[in-house]
């Protein structure tokens, strides 16, 4: 298997893993809040829109400053430039 291979599996891991865990929560969402009774959505709703949000300029800054800030605190990665994802490892002095 070529590294293009390994990256893609495991990307699309990681995407699937994340999804499963923003369905579920949209559906115990949908629970707590409606439970079908307000807005006439079913599951297939809810999982055909689980990317379509449209995030502000501000809110896209708010979610790559806190990605970076979760790189660096859970695993010791730091971005020196986000734009070209040039990283580098932080030591633990």
């Amino acid at each position: 298997m070529t590294i293009d291979e390994l990256f893609s599996r495991d990307e699309k891991r990681i995407k699937k893993l994340y999804d499963t865990e923003l369905l579920a929560r949209l559906l115990l969402l949908n629970y707590e809040f409606s439970n079908n009774k307000y807005h006439n959505v079913n599951a297939s709703d809810i999982l055909n829109n689980l990317h379509k949000v449209k995030y502000s300029k501000k809110d896209l800054v708010q979610i790559k400053n806190n990605a970076i800030a979760l790189l660096k605190i859970k695993y010791n990665i730091g971005v020196k430039n986000f734009e070209t994802l040039e990283f580098e490892k932080i030591g633990l002095d």
